[in-house]
């Protein structure tokens, strides 16, 4: 009886050091959630502050935290490797950045799946590293995987009131990667369409928020497709394009500033 007394203390013994482990590490889980949080949160702030060197530090402690948590398939941990990559890109730091920014993909590709927004953001990512770097086909090759999918019925996208925001500067990514291959034809096609999703976009209705912002986008592509047009000895074209751009512009400096572009030959014609 003594004995089955001992043995059944023992085992209770061992159950409540067990649960007390458990609860242990719950609490030390719980409280590395917490700080990965807080240095994620810290990161952001710091990344808008520009103040890259301290972000991507904060963003790298908060990635060991991460993948300590919960291994290294999580969305959490995609979060952070993207940011970082954005970071390392900026910096120039190109072969790091890819490193980010295709583990990221990796990692959503196989919570998500192959056709998902968060998917299709790190291939712009990773085409606009080859872009930096010179390595236009490669570049080309990823924008226009993520445009596949992004033209693939039905794909859905956060519904943000207007075109999808990736559609646009993937766009615009495969018009420069096009431009700098020499397929000016390609190249402009792209940007026409870039155009064309930035005037279906309507400015919200918020105080102190200037139309001017969301026109200067406009402007912006008018003059990349008049300079392209240029390219093209297409001087009827980009002059079109530079009056458009000076008209939505408004401003007198502006004006002046898109007439001299054009070459004193064509001026005169």
């Amino acid at each position: 009886m003594v004995c089955f007394r001992s043995i059944l203390q023992s085992k209770n013994q061992r159950k409540k050091r067990k649960i007390g482990k458990i609860e242990e590490n719950e609490a030390l889980r719980q409280t590395k959630e917490i700080r990965a949080t807080a240095l994620y949160q810290m990161g952001i702030i710091q990344l808008k502050q520009a103040e890259q060197e301290t972000a991507l530090q904060s963003f790298s402690m908060c990635l060991k935290l991460r993948r300590s948590s919960y291994g290294n398939i999580h969305p959490a941990v995609a979060a952070v490797l993207q940011n970082m990559g954005v970071i390392l890109l900026d910096e120039k730091k190109i072969a790091r950045s890819l490193e980010c920014f295709t583990e990221s993909l990796q990692i959503r590709k196989l919570i998500h799946g192959r056709r998902h927004p968060k998917v299709v953001t790190s291939l712009r990512h990773i085409g606009r590293a080859h872009q930096e770097c010179g390595d236009y086909t490669q570049a080309l090759k990823y924008y226009q995987d993520a445009l596949k999918i992004l033209k693939t019925p039905p794909f859905h996208s956060p519904s943000t009131g207007g075109p999808n925001n990736d559609l646009i500067e993937i766009l615009m990514g495969i018009g420069q990667t096009q431009q700098s291959l020499g397929l000016l034809d390609e190249a402009f096609k792209s940007y026409k369409e870039v155009e064309r999703l930035l005037r279906r976009i309507k400015p919200p209705r918020r105080a102190g928020l200037q139309k001017t912002a969301f026109d200067s986008r406009i402007i912006n592509t008018l003059k990349i497709m008049g300079d392209l047009a240029l390219d093209m000895s297409d001087m009827e074209r980009a002059m079109s394009f530079f009056a458009e751009a000076a008209k939505l512009s408004g401003k007198e400096e502006d004006r002046n500033l898109l007439i001299n572009t054009i070459p004193p030959a064509a001026a005169a014609a």
